[in-house]
């Protein structure tokens, strides 16, 4: 029988018409579900595209209409309500706009006057005055106010952005390849390859910073001390829509020569003047170590710093005093004093100035101590708590008991509350808090609790809430959800290996969204122009100068991280946020080496793979060059938070420690799955055996399906006297799997003695419960975590650098220090490499 014909037309038409019904036929959304990037569902009688790769976890409530940061509505929504309005005029206006109120809503475009002068808001606002926020906080002096007020125009509020906790893939985004070396397209399933002999690397166009931050001032009241104060509550005040971005100009203090100890006066019965000029907050020291106190000027003017002095007693348990430096501390505006004690990255920035030197510096201890603040000889202020005596220099400057004791833990701090209007020279004035804030208004209730664990007040974690000034919410934390918050700046390069690759940073996302912690990443603008927690951009991050070698304690020649980290982050985060620095080398002459260095139970992590050969040329070397970064970056934040690479010993290699942390798994992933052939395939590789490759392996790093994970400790343990190869690594096995320990080409049927792990020793091999153990509150300890009791102690490849020291003044931590990987490693990047040239 014939067959009829369409004509071609037909067929072209009919083509286009089967091919848009699947292109707009949109499927409900269903939780359990994995969405790529573009895809279309509908919930609710809404249709949704997805903004990024995800699988909506079941029990997440993940659902378009809630996960604003996933899901994009794509038609027509359902009414909703309307905005609240501001007060203020919107941008551009030729009137003089209305009168500053402190208890108005401002956005960003909107204009006051204030003290005859015009003022724009550059983000959300409340409280905040506008002559007192400066070049980089949230107000932009417009000029002197040419006419009288103008009734003000409503601008709608922009609610400030909600940031989702991205969902998890079960394995790395597939790459599209490109052949320039700093590519940023989300990976498809299938990369087209196309490689270039000869790319032209671009470099990052962001400027090199400068070592210091600018102080953001506080919008805390101006404090009028008087006789007889009204005590008023503390409140936490409204929140800002976008976190101050820290700046690049230089500081304008500047530290002054050692101070000169001198004996405790007898207080003079004379009055003394009133002041607005407080120390404002100071933190607890257990040890007698670290510390350091805020000073707010709520005096009216500026103040200038050389009049002022620190009367306190020093290391030395003599009262001494320490002139401040030059410079200027303008109205409102706060400014931490620390004990200069010689430690790395104690720089002194317009947010922080460390009075003395390593032999003579500010001390105190959490249950006794005085400090005094001198300007032009007279008392400005004076703090006594606990069991100390000693007196200030002006009678009237304190009057009755003694304010409470700090607390023996660390993070905590004594405080006068962010909207205290009064000053009394009573224990009245202050009260004890569990998360002192730096540098930032003190805006943390008393009575605040960490819920999740994570060393963030949960009250900061909701709508409204702050944690000394910054809107944790806006940038996604969120209450009942542990938080770890990581700033990453990287250095300028060309090095594909030292960009950040965002595919990378969403694989660690994903790994820990899986056990219900997130992640939250601000590389800055690198991804996004503006605030955006989706595209990683918690106004924090930078682009830093190059430098052929950094390291946590380097060698003469060779950059501090400690630096970098004092001249980038506002100090206001240094208590909750990590500081990830993604530099080339660690090797003094800036060669390929380590993968990196932590700080073990610390906040500080270097990821240094520069001079790899990592790029982006075919398809296998992008997936690489994203798969070693994202196995590098969570492995060593596993340090951060308190893992060894043996989990809770320093013993590396053991195949039944089934984690990131594993120098097996590093940078080789985990393979599919524990009882496939993929986890004894890295051991294989590692000792030389089968003439494996890394792209050969099961689920490689050159493939979508690498995998990174921390261990649940639900490996058997393992007998080196008595290996039993039928049991791999004793988390069950596949069908024919076996593992051949040594390497006799055939299973062995009975047990035989073998030092699998290669550290000179027969013994047991222990698995460890990373996820179960994990440390998330770094600023609660003063030399890192401490892991279960060691089974088995041998020599370890970490250097060990213990100090019992600060979090938040020294900043300095045990650490440990990544090998290199040996020489056929890096050959097979070379060859991998279409730059590398070969004799």
């Amino acid at each position: 029988m014939r067959k009829n014909k369409l004509p071609k037309h037909a067929m072209s038409l009919l083509g286009m018409v089967v091919l848009s019904s699947s292109l707009w036929a949109a499927s409900p959304w269903q939780e359990g579900q994995h969405y790529r990037a573009g895809a279309e569902v509908t919930f609710q009688g809404q249709r949704y595209q997805a903004r990024v790769s995800h699988e909506a976890l079941v029990g997440a409530g993940w659902n378009p209409k809630q996960a604003a940061a996933l899901w994009l509505p794509v038609s027509a929504a359902a009414t909703s309500s309307s905005p609240a309005t501001n007060a203020g005029v919107s941008a551009g206006t030729s009137a003089c706009p209305a009168v500053w109120s402190s208890s108005a809503i401002y956005v960003a475009g909107n204009q006051v006057n204030y003290n005859g002068r015009n003022y724009q808001a550059k983000w959300w606002t409340k409280g905040e005055i506008p002559s007192t926020t400066g070049q980089w906080g949230v107000w932009l002096d417009l000029g002197v106010c040419a006419a009288s007020s103008a009734t003000a125009t409503p601008v709608s509020n922009t609610p400030a952005p909600t940031a989702t906790p991205q969902a998890s893939p079960a394995v790395t985004a597939t790459p599209t390849v490109k052949p320039t070396p700093s590519p940023v397209a989300t990976p498809s399933a299938t990369p087209t390859v196309k490689p270039t002999a000869s790319p032209t690397p671009k470099p990052s166009a962001t400027p090199t910073p400068s070592a210091v931050p600018t102080a953001t001032p506080s919008a805390t009241p101006t404090v009028k001390p008087t006789a007889s104060p009204t005590p008023k509550p503390s409140a936490t005040p409204a929140p800002s829509a976008v976190p101050t971005a820290t700046p690049s100009a230089a500081p304008t203090v500047k530290p002054t020569a050692s101070p000169t100890p001198s004996i405790a006066p007898t207080p003079q019965a004379s009055a003394a003047p009133v002041l607005g000029l407080v120390i404002n907050e100071v933190a607890s020291d257990p040890n007698g170590t670290g510390s350091w106190f805020e000073i707010r000027n709520a005096s009216g003017s500026s103040v200038n710093l050389a009049e002022l002095k620190v009367r306190v007693r020093n290391n030395s348990n003599v009262i001494s005093e320490f002139a401040v430096g030059s410079g200027t501390l303008a109205n409102e505006g706060l400014l931490v004093l620390a004990a200069k004690t010689g430690a790395a990255g104690q720089l002194n920035t317009n947010q922080i100035i460390y009075l003395g030197q390593s032999s003579n510096y500010p001390r105190w201890t959490s249950n006794s101590g005085a400090i005094e603040l001198v300007r032009n000889g007279v008392t400005a202020d004076f703090v006594r708590f606990g069991s100390s005596s000693d007196q200030p220099l002006s009678a009237g400057q304190w009057s009755g008991s003694n304010a409470a004791a700090l607390s023996n833990n660390y993070g905590y701090a004594l405080v006068r509350p962010y909207l205290q209007s009064a000053d009394s020279n009573t224990a009245a004035d202050w009260q004890n808090v569990a998360f002192s804030t730096p540098g930032g208004r003190n805006d943390v209730p008393a009575g605040a609790t960490d819920d999740d664990g994570d060393g963030i007040p949960s009250t900061a974690k909701v709508a409204g809430g702050t944690y000394a000034g910054l809107d944790l919410y806006a940038m996604g934390v969120r209450a009942g959800r542990p938080s770890v918050l990581i700033q990453l700046d990287s250095m300028q390069s060309t090095d594909e290996g030292v960009k950040p690759q965002r595919e990378a940073l969403q694989a660690v996302v994903d790994a820990f969204a899986r056990r219900n912690i997130d992640v939250l990443f601000d590389v800055g603008n690198l991804y996004s122009a503006s605030f955006s927690p989706v595209n990683f951009n918690l106004g924090g991050g930078k682009t830093v100068a190059f430098a052929a070698c950094a390291d946590l304690a380097p060698v003469s020649g060779c950059s501090g991280i400690a630096d970098y980290k004092a001249g980038s982050m506002d100090i206001r985060r240094r208590q909750i946020f990590h500081y990830l620095l993604m530099a080339s080398s660690r090797n003094l002459d800036g060669s390929s080496g380590s993968s990196g260095v932590a700080e073990i139970g610390g906040n500080d992590f270097i990821v240094s793979l520069g001079k790899w050969g990592l790029n982006s040329s075919t398809a296998s070397n992008r997936y690489r060059l994203i798969n070693y970064q994202a196995g590098t970056i969570m492995h060593e934040l596993g340090h951060n938070l308190g893992l060894r690479h043996g989990g809770f010993e320093n013993t590396n290699y053991k195949p039944n420690y089934y984690s990131i942390m594993n120098y097996l798994y590093q940078l080789q992933g985990l393979g599919d799955r524990a009882g496939s052939i993929g986890p004894v395939q890295r051991y294989y590789l590692n000792k030389g055996y089968y003439s494996l490759s890394s792209c050969a392996l099961e689920g490689s790093a050159c493939s979508a399906t690498y995998r990174i994970d921390y261990s649940d400790g639900s490996s058997e343990r393992m007998n080196e006297n008595a290996l039993n190869e039928a049991l791999s690594i004793g988390r069950g096995v596949d069908a024919g799997i076996y593992a051949d320990w040594n390497n006799s080409r055939a299973l062995n049927t009975a047990t035989y003695a073998l030092d699998v792990n290669g550290d000179g020793a027969l013994g047991y091999l222990q698995d460890y419960d990373d996820w179960g153990n994990i440390a998330l509150r770094f600023a609660r300890t003063s030399q890192g975590s401490a892991g279960a009791a060691m089974l088995r102690s041998t020599e370890s490849n970490e250097r060990q650098i213990a100090k019992k020291s600060r979090a938040f003044m020294h900043d300095k931590f045990e650490h440990s220090v990544e090998d290199a990987p040996h020489a056929e490693f890096f050959h097979e990047l070379k060859k991998a490499s279409p730059y590398a040239q070969f004799d």
